[in-house]
């Protein structure tokens, strides 16, 4: 699990099943963007932001792209939601 600041925002990026686990279910507060590579294996993409800017979207969407296991240069769709919590 590693975390990645781009400009102002911080991204964190988990690498395996055990670390996205921790991540959206014990690190996330309920109002950070949840973001991971639609039907495919990969890693979890948290936004620490309630309100997350379009550009600071785009940037998690490629994290969760590039961290997962679609091949190179292909097309990835990117589901998102907040990281709701019991």
């Amino acid at each position: 699990m590693f975390s990645i600041q781009m400009m102002v925002q911080e991204f964190l990026v988990g690498r395996n099943n055990l670390q996205n686990d921790t991540l959206t279910l014990k690190q996330a507060k309920k109002e950070y963007l949840w973001l991971h590579a639609q039907n495919i294996p990969g890693s979890h993409v948290i936004v620490e932001s309630a309100s997350p800017s379009d550009e600071t979207i785009g940037q998690a969407a490629m994290l969760a792209a590039y961290y997962s296991k679609i091949p190179s240069f292909s097309n990835c769709s990117c589901g998102l939601c907040f990281c709701f919590k019991n």
